[in-house]
């Protein structure tokens, strides 16, 4: 069953502040006549489209040109922009100093400074605009499967040549968003320690952590959220009992349709002492109380607003875990059958 990556379309997140002096000035030069809008989106992750929105820089291009100042904390950003009607999009870094926009073969370009330009460099030679069309793509080609594999492996190469490279550590964190565990000690390693303290370095140490934390064997993260009513309801509630974990959301269509066969399971598994919980993604709880209303689902529900599934390392959803009667993670990662399965294993038979 496929997996929904969480994201909003907004991967990064970081408090910090900059000085007047460090501005990063935006500037785009487009032909005389030329009109248009830009958008600069956000580099924090908001719980909802609607709000991030409203964060959004916004600027008009009159006469074929426009100047902004914007936030100049270090990272990568996207831009959004109509040119003469014509839809654009744009990943540049925010850093001190001017960057210039305009259009090349056919393309918005960030370009002018040291990170950008840098950034452009490597876009080129990994030929990511290429991969990018294809990652997500699922009846790959011998020339898309031979593409990827170009990327990849160049990518390797890059950091070997270039192991303090902050834009390196950008593309690697998302292009490996959702990696298993042995993957993140790689990616980590290839990288100097000298710049683990930045952002893209430290949100792999993170997920690395939590994937440590949350391995097979190891003893769940302990959490405390509310239900609809306002009850609240702990991990640590369920100890002596095997507890299966369903972490989804409203908006999640493979969620939806995997509540029938969770509640074949939780009918059959229940008597013989299998609790289920299910932790709500939705941002919104309006969303959230219509889902539960519609689906009518018999056992404890509870919204995550405190970021447990970061805790858990769930990168998509569903994500179901088993957790054993004294707390460990017993599976992780299952779906359909692998569920009856894994519950077999442990003496719950139908």
């Amino acid at each position: 069953m496929k997996k929904i990556l969480i994201m909003v379309s907004l991967l990064a997140v970081i408090f910090s502040c900059t000085k007047k002096t460090d501005q990063c000035v935006l500037k785009g030069e487009f032909g005389e006549g030329v009109i248009g809008k830009m958008s600069i989106y956000p580099y924090k992750v908001y719980s909802s489209w609607d709000e991030a929105k409203k964060y959004c820089v916004n600027c008009d291009i009159l006469n074929g040109s426009f100047t902004k100042t914007i936030d100049s904390t270090i990272m990568m950003r996207t831009g959004s922009s109509f040119i003469n009607d014509k839809h654009y999009n744009v990943k540049f870094f925010a850093e001190p100093g001017q960057i210039n926009f305009s259009i090349v073969n056919e393309k918005l370009v960030a370009s002018g400074t040291p990170l950008n330009d840098e950034y452009n460099a490597l876009a080129k030679r990994l030929k990511i605009d290429e991969y990018s069309k294809l990652r997500y793509k699922h009846d790959l080609s011998k020339t898309d499967i031979a593409v990827k594999e170009a990327f990849m492996n160049n990518l390797w190469i890059e950091v070997a040549k270039n192991p303090k490279s902050f834009v390196l550590s950008s593309i690697f964190h998302s292009s490996f968003y959702g990696a298993n565990l042995i993957t993140l000690e790689k990616i980590i390693n290839a990288f100097s320690p000298e710049i683990y303290n930045t952002y893209y370095l430290a949100e792999l140490i993170k997920t690395r952590d939590s994937a440590k934390a949350t391995a097979i064997g190891m003893e769940a993260p302990d959490f405390t959220l509310n239900t609809r009513d306002g009850n609240t309801v702990s991990l640590s509630d369920y100890k002596g009992k095997y507890l299966l974990i369903d972490f989804w959301a409203s908006w999640c269509g493979p969620c939806r349709q995997m509540i029938p066969e969770v509640k074949k399971i939780y009918k059959a598994f229940h008597p013989q002492g299998l609790e289920v919980l299910n932790v709500s993604l939705d941002a919104k709880e309006k969303d959230w109380l219509k889902a539960l209303d519609k689906e009518q689902m018999p056992w404890s529900q509870v919204r995550d607003t405190k970021k447990v599934s970061k805790m858990f390392n769930v990168t998509g959803i569903p994500d179901m875990f088993l957790i054993d009667k004294d707390g460990k993670i017993l599976a992780k990662g299952i779906h359909g059958k692998a569920i009856w399965d894994e519950l077999a294993k442990i003496g719950f038979v139908k």
